[in-house]
């Protein structure tokens, strides 16, 4: 393993820059220029909307369903995936035919299909949401980990072999330790595709979650609660993004050579 060198989680500065025209356009052109559309609200009618997001949309209840069905299930498939490290990567045939099945079907079947699925079968189920989160999350983890173990560096494993290591203790603390950086580079991207499903899936199933509120939102026409839940998302999912490159950083600064 070679260390390197942290990468910065700040946005560049540019960003922020095109971020505050944008806001100021919108001030400018949305609250003393243009009449009221249905295009952006104005922004003093934002700022009256704030206290109905919360009364009439539950907006703390909603907020804390998403962020939960999120972030609670992928941890919960990471912990079970880790605790049988050991054997996850053999080249037994359970875990290979089982990778090689998911792969098949993440192919030819996309993961919302199964989010449809499951809200037509489970209706009026809580938990239906956690469990939708879980499978995806955990067929993720599994492809992930046993696609970057195809190839393992051979030179660390000869090291260990050669002092008495076995294969499931190479497995545990070599191989598991060689492909996380490579794991983790990646999760950024499952992590905005996840916020997706999770939103779609509470989107038709009318029920709890962000996606339920934005789809309220729709049913009453209410632009300014549609902008605001919408921005509330985007910063929430930013969040995310942050504490997960702070996580990387933190726990994973290395590289395999």
């Amino acid at each position: 393993m070679s260390f390197m060198v942290t990468r910065s989680i700040l946005v560049r500065k540019p960003f922020f820059y095109i971020l505050f025209v944008l806001l100021v356009l919108w001030i400018i052109l949305f609250e003393f220029i243009l009449p009221a559309n249905n295009f952006l609200p104005r922004p003093g009618i934002v700022l009256l909307s704030i206290p109905a997001l919360f009364d009439d949309y539950h907006l703390i209840a909603n907020f804390f369903e998403t962020v939960s069905a999120v972030y609670l299930p992928p941890l919960l498939a990471f912990l079970f995936l880790y605790s049988i490290r050991g054997s996850i990567f053999n080249q037994s045939a359970p875990p290979k035919f089982l990778t090689g099945f998911l792969l098949q079907i993440a192919a030819f079947f996309p993961a919302i299909l199964s989010g449809i699925l499951f809200a037509f079968w489970f209706p009026e189920s809580f938990v239906v949401t956690y469990l939708f989160s879980f499978i995806v999350a955990l067929s993720w983890w599994m492809i992930e980990m046993r696609s970057a173990a195809a190839n393992p560096n051979q030179t660390y494993a000869a090291a260990f072999k050669s002092l008495g290591a076995d294969d499931l203790f190479l497995n545990k603390n070599i191989l598991w330790n060689e492909i996380k950086p490579g794991i983790f580079t990646r999760l950024n991207r499952f992590h905005m595709q996840l916020w997706t499903l999770i939103l779609f899936f509470e989107f038709i199933s009318k029920r709890y979650g962000l996606g339920s509120l934005l789809q309220q939102t729709l049913n009453y026409r209410d632009l300014s609660a549609l902008c605001l839940s919408i921005l509330i998302i985007t910063l929430t999912i930013s969040a995310g993004f942050f504490l997960l490159r702070f996580i990387e950083n933190k726990f994973i600064f290395w590289s395999s050579e």
